[in-house]
């Protein structure tokens, strides 16, 4: 049933337009403020709104699909599952964002492409003055993780464990996201905790490029990475994804002295629409292997 609800998902997003909007955030503030104010009459531990905001409504989805377990043939819990992930995905058009991006840098419009990718990226900013490396390079790292954190990490908890633990993915994406939702030393906490929970997917999501791309010299590249330490997510991601493109670390467009301005707006244009390819076919890697590992469960 997990898998049925991933497919349907999978094609839910990609038909995003065409389905009405249900990824509504407003309750987690109002929750959150509620939480806050019982925390601090009761004089409980600030350290405890992260685990309550994240923690029960966790544990509210997993009561549910207990009670809808084996209810009118599955179907409530199904739908339950459905709504859950789909709800955990990531926020916004991803799609129409990227394009957005590539329009101003085809064009040469570098600033304007820096505004547009700081729009969706979670990552620290560059400055203004960043030149064409910078700001590829910088988008590239911010293009893979943001389809590894609103695809893949999702639908690697929920396969695991079932839609609470995608949902609890989710919700602590958005509290590390939030100033309005906690404070600093907490959002601290929930990052610590988003490197540990993405510690794993992050990195089969980066043996899936070798599946999906070039796997000689992406499966080299991955070995090489998996033992050293110190690398984010998205920069283990860009170095994999590269090497899966079949080039080298250092991209074309970013070789130190390309004073080629146009060679490099349309070299860099091509990567990132090659890497949009590259997550697509290995999130169809990811949906043959659970279909895979489905199988041979039930051998």
């Amino acid at each position: 049933m997990e898998y049925l609800a991933i497919l349907l998902v999978y094609a839910l997003e990609r038909y995003r337009k065409l389905v009405p909007e249900v990824q509504y955030d407003n309750w987690l503030l109002t929750f959150s403020r509620f939480l806050q104010a019982g925390i601090q009459r009761l004089g409980l531990p600030v350290r405890l709104h992260p685990l309550l905001l994240i923690g029960l409504p966790c544990l509210f989805v997993a009561y549910l699909q207990y009670r809808l377990d084996h209810v009118l043939f599955g179907l409530p819990e199904f739908l339950l599952m459905v709504g859950v992930l789909f709800y955990s995905l990531g926020r916004g058009d991803f799609g129409a964002a990227v394009s957005d991006y590539l329009a101003r840098w085809e064009v040469g419009d570098i600033q304007a492409a820096y505004h547009v990718a700081g729009e969706y990226s979670h990552y620290p900013q560059l400055e203004e003055s960043a030149d064409i490396a910078q700001l590829h390079r910088h988008t590239v790292e911010a293009l893979l993780y943001q389809g590894f954190e609103r695809w893949f990490a999702v639908v690697f908890w929920f396969a695991l464990f079932g839609p609470w633990a995608a949902l609890m993915y989710r919700l602590s994406c958005l509290y590390a996201e939030s100033p309005a939702t906690s404070t600093s030393a907490n959002r601290e906490f929930v990052s610590r905790f988003l490197r540990l929970v993405e510690w794993l997917p992050v990195r089969i999501l980066a043996f899936s490029f070798s599946l999906a791309g070039n796997f000689a010299s992406c499966y080299r590249v991955w070995r090489e990475q998996l033992g050293r330490g110190g690398y984010s997510a998205a920069v283990l991601l860009r170095i994999c994804a590269i090497a899966a493109l079949g080039e080298g670390e250092e991209l074309a467009c970013q070789r130190p002295g390309d004073e080629n301005r146009e060679s490099a707006i349309r070299c860099g244009g091509e990567q990132v629409k090659s890497l949009q390819q590259l997550l697509q076919r290995s999130s169809v890697v990811w949906l043959v292997a659970m279909a895979v590992v489905i199988v041979l469960i039930d051998w």
